[in-house]
């Protein structure tokens, strides 16, 4: 049973702080793909945090990373490239959400 077996919730626990201290390079990973222009990789990467900050708790990081997925979504189909003035807040709002959830995890 992995509820209430404390290794087990060690682990998960460790996961949890080590994909905190992460954060600062997957987001700067989606800042140089914006800088790039490598589009379709900004989209992989942010994809993948959504998933990852659902998956460890990180409710606010997720729906911040979700809105930019869903925008970049929508500008792909619009046959928009460049990051919008929108998009660019939100990316700004992840660095900022990351930063917190990072300093948490310390």
């Amino acid at each position: 049973m992995v509820e209430g077996d404390p290794g087990i919730a060690a682990l998960l626990e460790a996961a949890r702080a080590d994909f905190a201290r992460s954060l600062p390079a997957k987001v700067g990973a989606v800042e140089a793909h914006f800088a790039e222009g490598a589009f379709a990789d900004a989209k992989r990467a942010v994809h993948k945090l959504r998933g990852s900050a659902g998956m460890f708790g990180y409710g606010a990081l997720g729906q911040i990373a979700g809105q930019i997925d869903d925008l970049m979504h929508e500008a792909h189909g619009a046959g928009e490239g460049a990051p919008s003035a929108r998009l660019q807040e939100l990316v700004s709002e992840l660095k900022a959400e990351a930063a917190r959830v990072e300093g948490q995890g310390r």
